[in-house]
C-alpha cells in the first residue's frame, strides 16, 4: 500500500541521520528508487517533508511533529507511562513504577507489577514510601534546593526500617549527590529486605523534579552489578521520554 510506504519512508529519519538523500531513504525504507521518489516529492507537497536548502538532502517538516504534539496533548500521563512502565519489566525487573513526591513521601501513581508478590510487597497506585529511605524518593528529592531538601527530609521521624536505611542527612546527601552524578537513585534493601530498586527523576522544562520512575527486583534475582547494568540504561531513557511529553504538552495532569 503506497501509505504503509509513506510511513516507511518517513520512520527512516532519525535523530543520528536527520537528512538523507533520496537513495539512502530508498535503501533504508526498502524501496526502489522510482518509488522512493514519487513519495518523497508527494510528503514534501504535503509538508511532512522538506527539502534542505541548496541540497539533494531531504529531512522531517514541522507538520510530523504536529501529528505527534497532538497525540501527546490528547493523553494523561498514565496512558503515556503505562506502555513505558511495561516495557521495563522482564526476567530481571518485576515491577515499574511512576511517583511523585508528595511532602515526606513518595506517592505511586502509576505501577506495573508482575511478581514481588512473594517477598510480600503488594504496593499499589495510591501506596506510599518515605522519601529519604526510598530511590523514588532520593531521585526526586535530588534535584531539590538544598534548604526545600531539609525541610522535606525534616517533616519526618527518620527511623531504620532495615539494616540498610539511610538516616542521617549527612549520608542522605551523599546518596543525593551520588544521583546527581550518575542521574538515577540505588536502593540496596534500603525500605524493604529482599528488593532492590532502581529509580531516575523525571525533569520538567526548568529541569525541576516532576517525579520519578522506578523499576524493582527481588535481591536474589541476580547480583547488584546485573541488576543495575540491566536496568540503568532503560530507566534513565524511560524518564528522558516521559520528560520530553511533559515538556511538548504541558501534561502534568494526572487525568
Amino acid at each position: 500500500m503506497s501509505l504503509a510506504k509513506g510511513f516507511r519512508v518517513l520512520e527512516v529519519f532519525q535523530a543520528q541521520q536527520p537528512e538523507m538523500t533520496i537513495s539512502e531513504i530508498a535503501g533504508r525504507a526498502g524501496l526502489d528508487a522510482g518509488t522512493a521518489f514519487r513519495l518523497v516529492k508527494t510528503l514534501v507537497m504535503l509538508g511532512y517533508l522538506r527539502q534542505v536548502p541548496d541540497s539533494k538532502r531531504y529531512a522531517l517538516d514541522w507538520k510530523v511533529l504536529d501529528l505527534g504534539f497532538n497525540a501527546i496533548g490528547h493523553s494523561d500521563i498514565h496512558a503515556v507511562a503505562r506502555p513505558i512502565l511495561r516495557s521495563l519489566v522482564g526476567k530481571v525487573n518485576e515491577a515499574a513504577s511512576l511517583a511523585v513526591l508528595d511532602g515526606p513521601d513518595a506517592v505511586y501513581v502509576e505501577r506495573v507489577q508482575f511478581g514481588l508478590g512473594r517477598l510480600g510487597i503488594t504496593q499499589r497506585i495510591g501506596s506510599r514510601v518515605p522519601v529519604y529511605s526510598s530511590a523514588v524518593g532520593h531521585a526526586i528529592l535530588a534535584y531539590y534546593p538544598l534548604e526545600e531538601r531539609l525541610r522535606i527530609l525534616n517533616q519526618r521521624e527518620r527511623v531504620k526500617l532495615t539494616p540498610n536505611t539511610p538516616v542521617s542527612i549527612a549520608e542522605i546527601e551523599k546518596r543525593l549527590q551520588t544521583v546527581r552524578e550518575k542521574g538515577y537513585a540505588l536502593s540496596d534493601q534500603d525500605t524493604v529486605l529482599g528488593v532492590r530498586v532502581l529509580a531516575a527523576p523525571i525533569l520538567d522544562l526548568d529541569e525541576h523534579p516532576w517525579g520519578a520512575i522506578s523499576v524493582a527486583a527481588p535481591s536474589f534475582s541476580c547480583s547488584l552489578d546485573e541488576f543495575i547494568g540491566h536496568s540503568r540504561t532503560a530507566l534513565i531513557e524511560a524518564a528522558k521520554v516521559l520528560g520530553k511529553v511533559l515538556r511538548v504538552s504541558g501534561s502534568a495532569a494526572m487525568g
